[in-house]
């Protein structure tokens, strides 16, 4: 695994649009796999980075998903939930 000089910033719980501060972070993060080659890591070392760099409160955030506890050892299943929160439907 290549070291990263590259870093991303932290997802804002905060920001008055949670929808496009999750795609500014996934987005972010998606190129931060990319760029220190961890696309090919188990899903176990993804969540932890992907904890790391999203913030404490992500970890409370992945708790409270409504998943299996298996599926929330799985990163994609994982990802797939926190946007789901974060970009519920629309129903137009």
């Amino acid at each position: 695994m290549a070291q990263s000089l590259i870093s991303i910033e932290k997802f804002n719980f905060e920001a008055s649009s949670l929808g496009c501060e999750w795609k500014r972070f996934s987005t972010e993060f998606n190129s931060y796999l990319v760029i220190n080659e961890m696309e090919t890591q188990p899903d176990n070392i993804k969540l932890h980075f992907f904890t790391l760099l999203m913030g404490f409160k992500s970890v409370e955030l992945i708790k409270n998903l409504q998943i299996t506890d298996a599926d929330k050892k799985v990163f994609k299943k994982v990802l797939e939930a926190i946007e789901r929160y974060f970009l519920p439907a629309s129903n137009f």
